[in-house]
This record gives structure tokens, sequence and C-alpha cells, in this order.
């Protein structure tokens, strides 16, 4: 019998998936499609927990959308970037901020997890 896939595991792949679906932004029809697998609630409570895999969980989906987002960038957009991190940021680091704009707006409670990310990382970190 096999064991299922760590939270991890799970929670890059369908990032990833739900990156390359494309199309459903945040205010754009987004509360009438359901996230892939978990509801921002749980999230957050993943991101807020004091189990450190819960909290590994948070930082993996964040930058499991920031690795998405880099590929459809290289694929879609000729290298152009969607957003431009600090060197040197951590996923821990990363996620806290992108956490804290996602707890500040309600609207979020129904849209897909990976696309309020998205436009937050875009929204905190915009290239001069």
């Amino acid at each position: 019998m096999r064991t299922p896939p760590p939270r991890a595991i799970v929670l890059v792949a369908a990032t990833l998936a739900a990156v390359a679906a494309g199309g459903y932004g945040v205010g754009h029809g987004a509360q009438l499609w359901q996230p892939w697998f978990y509801e921002m609630p749980e999230f957050i409570g993943w991101c807020r927990s004091s189990d450190p895999r819960d909290i590994r969980a948070c930082e993996t989906y964040v930058c499991g959308v920031v690795d998405a987002m880099a590929v459809e960038s290289s694929i879609n957009s000729a290298g152009t970037r969607p957003f431009c991190l600090p060197e040197g940021i951590l996923c821990a680091e990363l996620s806290r901020t992108v956490v804290s704009k996602l707890e500040q707006r309600p609207y979020y409670l129904h849209t897909i997890i990976a696309d309020a990310i998205r436009y937050e990382l875009k929204q905190s970190f915009p290239c001069p």
C-alpha cells in the first residue's frame, strides 16, 4: 500500500496547476470557481499555526506560486517579470509578507489561493 504524498507536494502540484490554468484573476469571476483543494481560511491557518509542518506547507505553497509564475513568465512573456523580489529573500519572509496582505483583505475569503498570492506578489514587489 502506497502512502499519500506529503502535504507540501500536493500544495505545489495544486499551485502549479492553478497558475498554469491562468485567467482566473482576483475579482474576475474567481468566486465562481472553487479553489483546487484548500479554502483560504485553511491556508491562512497553516501560515499562523504553531506546527512547523503547517508553517512549512504555507511557505511551500507561496514559493510554489513564485516558481510557477517564473516558469509562466519565461514561456509566455519572453522573460518579462511580473514582480521583482529583493535579493536574498527567503520563503519564510515572503510568505509572512504575502499572508499579512491576504488577511487584510476579506474579499480573498472566496478566491483561489494561488490567484490571491499572485496579485499580492505583484502589489508588494513591483519591478522598477
